[in-house]
């Protein structure tokens, strides 16, 4: 997959932020933590989820986009090294 950019949150209030990506899978949703829209061009994250499910999902980017979501989350709170 690849990261094209990061929308922010979904709303002022939310835990999820939304993510532009290109080549994703509905079918590797991670319960009510991580969603892939069945088009695969959006991505959502909740923003409290287990370290290990953001880590997993991080490994499923091309290497230049796992950099780049691993940024996006470290400058939201959610530090994954």
């Amino acid at each position: 997959m690849e990261l094209i950019k990061c929308n922010g949150r979904i709303s002022e209030d939310s835990d999820f932020v939304s993510f532009e990506i290109t080549g994703g899978k509905n079918e590797n949703s991670i319960g009510d933590q991580v969603w892939f829209s069945k088009c695969g061009k959006e991505m959502e994250i909740y923003l409290s989820s287990d370290i290990d499910v953001l880590i997993e999902v991080s490994n499923m980017f091309n290497p230049k986009s796992k950099y780049a979501l691993r940024g996006y989350l470290r400058r939201m709170g959610r530090a994954l090294d």
